[in-house]
């Protein structure tokens, strides 16, 4: 399946593309997204990150953990400084 393969590829660090060829088309665009997220718009520490939700595969004290930037429509940058 080559959108599985895809997501192993860029866990690892590796750029796969184009996108269009790796990646199930994007669904339609939700436009009441900006009014849902908004109460996770902004940036903060990740203490805690679950795959699949309810599966710990990551814990963080406060303030150690990557720090994540979020905008209105959901999308994110998570930001990882190597020790």
């Amino acid at each position: 399946d080559l959108p599985v393969a895809t997501v192993a590829l860029a866990r690892g660090g590796h750029a796969a593309g184009p996108p269009g060829r790796v990646c199930p088309a994007a669904p339609e665009q939700d436009e009441d997204a900006p009014k849902k997220n908004g109460a996770y718009v902004g940036a903060w520490s990740l203490l805690k990150r679950e795959e699949p939700v309810g599966t710990t595969v990551e814990e963080h004290p406060a303030g150690e953990g990557p720090l994540r930037l979020q905008a209105p429509c959901g999308l994110y940058a998570e930001i990882r400084v190597p020790d």
